[in-house]
């Protein structure tokens, strides 16, 4: 069956809401689906000839998440990555090593 081009669109638009909720990138849902993010925004945009391959794979990786606690891992995932970039987080570390380094030397 060949699907029109506003109804490939339609799918690939799919797919960019599906992965937004999901909170994942472009980088981060093509290195998953073993592709380069260009190659994705190709994919969803409508202008790459294999769409349909790789769309339903993506829609069944963010599907599959979904369905075994991936939001609550995805959140989580987010806020680690928040704290390490976190300056607050970082003057901590910081203060924590040089802490250490003096206690070692003064042993």
């Amino acid at each position: 069956m060949n699907e029109s081009k506003s109804e490939q669109v339609a799918r690939g638009e799919k797919l960019e809401v599906a992965r937004r909720a999901a909170g994942l990138s472009q980088r981060a849902l093509a290195r998953d689906l073993g592709i380069t993010q260009g190659h994705y925004s190709k994919l969803v945009s409508g202008q790459a000839n294999d769409k349909n391959h790789y769309i339903n794979r993506g829609i069944s990786l963010i599907e599959d998440d979904d369905s075994d606690g991936g939001e609550v891992e995805q959140l989580v995932k987010r806020a680690a990555q928040e704290i390490r970039l976190s300056m607050t987080f970082r003057r901590l570390i910081q203060a924590a090593l040089i802490h250490s380094r003096d206690r070692v030397g003064d042993a």
